[in-house]
């Protein structure tokens, strides 16, 4: 019976590719939390534009509400404890702005966008050099619907639907 020659070259290109499919691996399961965060973070963002742009009403008043209803918004579900800072908020007559900050906005704010931001930590890329975490960034915009006649005589403060701007 003959024996193979190339018994330990074998092995070390085994234990080779063993170890590189082993880091590609590790790598794919980083890259794919970044994309579920990231994903999980644009809901959170358009979830609080949404919930923003229901309480604009044109007024300094409906600014304030808004900013209080994206920032409970944001501070709701599993991202909350990753997100730096919190969602920002900024408030434009126009889609295209200019964005104003809560303080700078003027009443006549129709549109609202939620700029929202987290520190992902990297669990097997630090291995290999890479940054121990990564920042993923989303904005999302959002404005207030027109009312309705009816909507705009009624005395109770008067709040819009909400819709996304964009995509």
């Amino acid at each position: 019976m003959r024996r193979c020659a190339g018994g330990p070259a074998a092995l070390i290109s085994a234990s080779a590719c063993a170890a590189l499919g082993s880091g590609l691996l590790a790598a794919a399961l980083d890259l794919a939390r970044l994309y579920v965060v990231r994903s999980e973070l644009e809901a959170c963002a358009e979830a609080a534009a949404r919930a923003a742009a229901r309480e604009l009403d044109g007024s300094v008043q409906g600014i304030a509400r808004a900013l209080e209803a994206a920032t409970a918004q944001a501070g709701r579900g599993r991202l909350a404890a990753i997100l730096s800072g919190g969602a920002q908020a900024a408030f434009a007559a126009s889609p295209a702005g200019p964005w104003r900050s809560p303080a700078e906005a003027a009443g006549n704010c129709r549109f609202v966008k939620v700029d929202a931001s987290a520190a992902v930590p990297l669990l097997f890329l630090p291995v290999i050099g890479a940054a121990a975490s990564n920042r993923v960034a989303v904005t999302a915009i959002a404005a207030q619907a027109a009312r309705s006649e009816a909507q705009r005589d009624r005395t109770d403060p008067p709040r819009g639907r909400a819709g996304l701007v964009g995509g």
